[in-house]
């Protein structure tokens, strides 16, 4: 280093625009933090075997992981609800009703050139343990398949349109 001379760069910075995808999902999470006092979460795009056997769940045959170093995380997951189900049952310790949610990916399946067809998804799953109405335990989880590319809606009407396919799962035990 000390064969450079000292001296400050004179290379132009230019602000960076955020992409509008980008900028849709963090609307979506304002609203869902800030307004619904939901918590957001992240896991990774792969199904535990482990976990969602403890739930009862099996896990749906989709991609694998060739050389997998962990046999319990070799399959990619086609769907966010048995991940966030098991984000519940761990965190139900902690606070007698609560919400999560994700905007997270899935894999569903392969194309013509054998690649992943790779989709991003909104996942909420309340939980409550006070207002549960036949069981002591209820998941409530809704699952978007609306796309997260389209234009800059207004927040609530980015909310609504992402919501527009719901799943209902209701775990008692």
């Amino acid at each position: 280093y000390d064969n450079f001379d000292v001296n400050t760069t004179r290379s132009p910075l230019y602000p960076v625009r955020m992409d509008v995808v980008k900028e849709n999902e963090d609307k979506i999470k304002d609203i869902l933090v800030k307004r619904y006092s939901l918590h957001e979460l992240h896991s990774y795009v792969w199904a535990y075997y482990d976990e969602l056997k403890e739930l009862g769940i099996e896990v749906e045959p989709n991609i694998k992981l060739a050389n997998a170093t962990n046999p319990n995380i070799e399959t990619i997951r086609n769907s966010m609800i048995p991940t966030q189900l098991c984000q519940l049952n761990v965190n139900k310790g902690y606070a007698p009703e609560f919400g999560i949610f994700e905007i997270g990916r899935v894999v569903e399946g392969m194309d013509e050139n054998n690649l992943c067809i790779e989709k991003k998804k909104l996942a909420i799953s309340l939980f409550s343990n006070v207002k549960a109405a036949t069981s002591s335990r209820l998941s409530l989880t809704i699952s978007s398949t609306s796309s997260l590319n389209s234009k800059p809606p207004r927040q609530l009407t980015a909310m609504n349109t992402l919501l527009t396919s719901t799943r209902l799962y209701s775990t008692a035990r």
